[in-house]
């Protein structure tokens, strides 16, 4: 996969390889008439299971839609639930950016079903880009993941799209940020569909009330002519003629916009002021086939994603990007004897015309990037990869308590040095006892570098694909009645890093580690919810070719507890609780200024001490949440919820300030005290 990311405002990723697909089965949506409220949070669900899963396996996590939802915190958005999984760490509170086992957010891999997306959330974090009636369930692979999984060294984040039934329904959500309706339609016996749909609404009343420009932070002189706005648009077709095939017509399309006026940086960095001008957006569509012919299943799909990015900054400054992805993917499962045999094909090809007039990259060794003195470029290119990818693997039952997977995966691109790669892996799962199992997973993980590094004014078009080895041992202990609780213990060694150098900007010349423990407890019983974690995180890496040392991990979070616990209450109403604590996130400290007398702004210019090496105070919340639901003749539902975000009002720190001589002046914090409620009808 080739990754292309612009800086300063939007992150913009295009993903040119590795794209995957898993085989599903046919399911029901969630619009089902439960005889008890919330029945699917208090019983274990049954998940969707693709041909290469393997239960127990190392750091595999997944959630229902329905226990995504319970979770407080989410504000109506089951994706978010995603940073409340043991190991997942999101720097700020509103931040999409994810960091699994002590991985970069960039090495995460996140897809839909294995459909291709341009983002997952909207405005970097706020809410995703799925509406939660169009979701089954959420699977997170935190390290040591099988072959169907490629060009990604961190992790993969893979949620199941809902269906349509066959039964007439739909719903309408109203939240605090944005609305939403959907529908469902069964056309005959075989052939419906899903349509639903999303759009935030905070610029359209600030319009009524004569609002539509105004200011959004007077501190920092900050001033909005269109106000952060938008929508998404979901669509799920399928027609099964018989009991072995499934065609289905997916896409899922979203777009953000906002422009804005900063003053912030008057004087501490006099060009990075003025307009900033931002509109991103995607379109992914698949057609896929599913076959199941009980000992052999397949999936196909052949899909088309259109992303494209448009940010005008400052005086003069603008990135304008249109990528113009397309692929085939092919994966066969074949089940004979104790051996399941899973094979794939992929093949990629991306277009990507690119038209940039922006600053030199930030550099990760030398903080406090100033864009008033950066050297300035101006790119015009068009970038075209092609890619294919062939993968193998063998389930195999050794015995009744020993299962083996092997597996090798093989990718070649031509795209610049590129070339071929294979990435071996390998687990193992021992299960002496039905109640206990170990199991142990590792292998080779490569991924091609940010592909903005490989244009040549701006990076090295010679540099080439990162790679991780991952070590992940697992324990699970299922207690029955008591619940389940597991621990993994991982290494990832990341090799061949993408790192500064002086005289060609980026070689694969780093090293790095991510060392850890995870443990996870959860209880269902009757009416109640209890889920308890501790994650334990070391992570460090070079940041330039010259310094071999290496330094602190900019997501690296030693200590983190969680714990949710709910109940059900008068049969149709819930209560439920998440509170968080963690480590403060690393930052870099200024330790004094100086001036430069060749510059003629004659400012300060700050004095930074090691990179990461300070930490920001610890983060603390607690969130609670109270919902109800109520049924009506005819299947129909009203349900209601009512969130308070970090009740305390704990001041959770997110960045320090400085006034124009770098002298501290206070903090930026995260949210305060935040109230939430949405209702949603369903019929």
């Amino acid at each position: 996969m080739l990754k292309i990311t612009i800086p300063l405002t939007f992150l913009l990723t295009i993903n040119a390889f590795g794209i995957e697909l898993e085989t599903i089965e046919v399911h029901s949506n969630a619009y089902d008439v439960h005889t008890e409220a919330y029945s699917d949070v208090f019983t274990k669900p049954e998940y969707l299971q693709s041909p290469q899963y393997v239960p127990d396996m190392p750091s595999q996590k997944r959630m229902s839609k329905e226990e995504a939802m319970f979770i407080p915190g989410g504000q109506g958005d089951p994706v978010k639930a995603i940073q409340a999984l043991s190991g997942v760490t999101a720097l700020g509170d509103l931040s999409g950016e994810l960091f699994i086992y002590g991985s970069k957010p960039e090495e995460t891999l996140t897809t839909i079903n294995h459909l291709p997306i341009g983002y997952l959330y909207h405005m970097g974090g706020l809410h995703s880009v799925i509406g939660p009636e169009a979701i089954e369930q959420i699977d997170a692979y935190m390290a040591g993941f099988d072959v169907t999984y490629g060009n990604a060294m961190g992790g993969v984040i893979d949620i199941t799209p809902a269906y349509s039934e066959g039964t007439l329904a739909g719903y309408g959500h109203v939240g605090l940020y944005d609305a939403s309706a959907g529908i469902t339609v069964p056309i005959n016996d075989e052939v419906g569909f899903y349509f639903g749909a999303r759009r935030s609404y905070f610029d359209l009343l600030l319009g009524a009330v004569g609002k539509a420009t105004g200011t959004l932070d007077e501190d920092t002189n900050t001033t909005y002519t269109e106000f952060p706005n938008y929508y998404d648009l979901t669509f799920m077709g399928d027609y099964v003629p018989n009991d072995n095939n499934i065609y289905s017509l997916e896409l899922i399309s979203a777009d953000d916009a906002l422009e804005i006026s900063t003053f912030a940086n008057d004087v501490k960095d006099p060009e990075a002021n003025g307009q900033i001008k931002s509109h991103r957006g995607f379109t992914t569509v698949g057609l896929r086939h599913q076959s199941f012919y009980g000992a052999y299943e397949s999936n196909s799909l052949l899909y088309y994603k259109y992303s494209t990015a448009r940010v005008k900054l400052f005086d003069g400054y603008f990135v304008d990007v249109d990528s113009h992805e397309s692929g085939l993917y092919h994966q066969s499962s074949y089940s004979y004897s104790e051996h399941k045999f899973v094979a794939g094909v992929e093949l990629q090809h991306l277009e990507t015309p690119i038209d940039l007039n922006i600053s030199e990259l930030p550099s990760a060794s030398e903080p406090g990037f100033d864009f008033t003195t950066a050297d300035k470029y101006r790119v015009k290119e068009n970038i075209i990869a092609n890619a294919a990818t062939l993968f193998i693997e063998d389930i195999y039952h050794f015995t009744s308590k020993i299962v083996i997977r092997p597996g090798l995966r093989f990718t070649y691109s031509d795209y610049k040095s590129y070339g071929g790669y294979v990435d071996p892996r390998l687990s193992l799962l021992y299960a002496p006892t039905p109640e206990d199992t170990f199991s142990f997973a590792t292998g080779l993980y490569s991924q091609a570098p940010n592909g903005v590094k490989t244009i040549e004014k701006l990076g090295n078009p010679d540099i080439a694909y990162e790679r991780a080895i991952h070590y992940v041992l697992h324990y699970d202990k299922k207690l029955q009645m008591l619940g389940d609780f597991s621990v993994d213990a991982f290494y990832k060694d990341y090799r061949e890093l993408v790192v500064d150098d002086k005289q060609s900007r980026y070689v694969n010349g780093g090293e790095g580690y991510a060392y850890g423990i995870d443990t996870n407890y959860k209880l269902r019983y009757k009416d109640y919810y209890a889920y308890a974690a501790y994650t334990y995180l070391r992570s460090k890496r070079a940041l330039n070719s010259v310094n071999t040392q290496l330094e602190r991990f900019y997501g690296e979070i030693p200590h983190t507890f969680q714990f949710i616990g709910g109940m059900r209450f008068w049969k149709d109403w819930l209560f439920s609780s998440r509170l968080n604590y963690h480590s403060g996130a690393p930052y870099t400290k200024v330790l004094g200024t100086y001036s430069d007398p060749l510059d003629p702004t004659n400012r300060q210019l700050p004095v930074y001490d090691t990179p990461n090496s300070s930490r920001l105070p610890d983060y603390f919340s607690l969130n609670l949440k109270i919902a109800q639901q109520l049924y009506f003749d005819g299947g129909n539902r009203l349900e209601w919820s009512f969130e308070i975000m970090n009740i305390t009002n704990h001041d959770n720190i997110s960045g320090i300030n400085y006034d124009d001589n770098y002298n501290e002046t206070g903090y930026s914090k995260q949210l305060p005290l935040l109230p939430w409620f949405d209702l949603t009808y369903y019929f």
